[in-house]
């Protein structure tokens, strides 16, 4: 999983120190939209850990959203959006046992069929390279993903950084 290093804001774009991804708990993830999200999901929620023969999706959709929903009411409602809502403020990318998942601040979870996803404001730029590069390494194909998104896309800049499953 790959990630830039840009931030666009109301005052202008800005370069990240910290990265948009990351692992915690065996867990990979990607962060676009408000930041915050990562923050918090890196330093101060307590993910779950999936359980031995668990099955995943179940384990995304049950353990980790609905965990990360009741976090989230009680330490940063304003990441929720109202149900009136069609706006997210936030995606995440989870990467659980070499499946990827794509959720939003809506907490709807979602896997695609062809096994890759992107995130952000350079996702079709990164999905249309994802696309081109089936066969090669993944983090190869992350790396080629990551610079066509940046030559294509404003919002988009290094340095990047790649995080493999552990």
């Amino acid at each position: 999983m790959g990630g830039d290093s840009a931030t666009s804001t109301d005052e202008g774009d800005r370069t990240l120190r910290s990265p948009k991804v990351f692992e915690c708990e065996g867990l990979l993830f990607g962060v676009a939209g408000e930041a915050r999200i990562g923050q918090l999901i890196r330093h101060v929620y307590n993910v779950p850990t999936l359980a031995d023969g668990q099955d995943v999706e179940q384990f995304v959709i049950r353990d980790f959203c609905g965990g990360l929903r009741a976090f989230l009411k009680e330490q940063a409602d304003d990441l929720l959006p109202s149900p009136d809502n069609d706006d997210e403020a936030w995606q995440l990318l989870v990467g659980v046992k070499g499946r990827l998942f794509k959720i939003c601040s809506h907490m709807s979870a979602s896997e695609t069929a062809t096994r890759y996803d992107a995130i952000g404001s350079g996702a079709p730029q990164a999905l249309g390279s994802l696309a081109s590069t089936e066969g090669k390494p993944p983090a190869e194909r992350v790396e080629i993903a990551l610079r066509a998104a940046e030559r294509h896309n404003g919002g988009v800049s290094a340095p990047f950084t790649v995080v493999t499953s552990i």
